[in-house]
């Protein structure tokens, strides 16, 4: 059985939307970004992630059969100091960089379409 995805940045959002998939029978596996995401996710299936852990994230969702992904949550724009970057950062770092050009609309649409581009609807 499949798995929802969350990836979780900060707010009580994410943990709704787990509330209620759970609620309804279904299953979730939350991502949650480090200083962003409520501690309160740890009720639920879940991977902490550093915001520089690329690869880590996609990987995760695949390792728990998530194929459907709810990005929800406030995301402050990263300090580059604390970001510890994984392989998958860097081979996605043409990309990342691209996210950063532009506005808010641009860099989630971005978002959207990098993992899209993973297998995650």
């Amino acid at each position: 059985m499949t798995r929802l995805g969350i990836l979780a940045g900060g707010g009580r959002l994410p943990l709704m939307i787990a509330e209620s998939v759970v609620a309804r029978g279904g299953r979730v596996h939350i991502v949650g970004i480090e200083g962003e995401a409520d501690a309160e996710i740890a009720r639920f299936s879940h991977t902490w992630v550093n915001m520089g852990q690329v690869g880590r994230m996609v990987a995760t969702l695949h390792a728990h059969e998530s194929r459907q992904l709810v990005i929800a949550g406030a995301v402050r724009r990263p300090d580059l100091w604390k970001i510890r970057p994984d392989v998958g950062f860097f081979t996605s770092l043409p990309r990342i960089i691209g996210l950063m050009a532009g506005g808010d609309n641009s860099v989630l649409t971005s978002v959207l379409r990098f993992f899209e581009q993973k297998g995650l609807a």
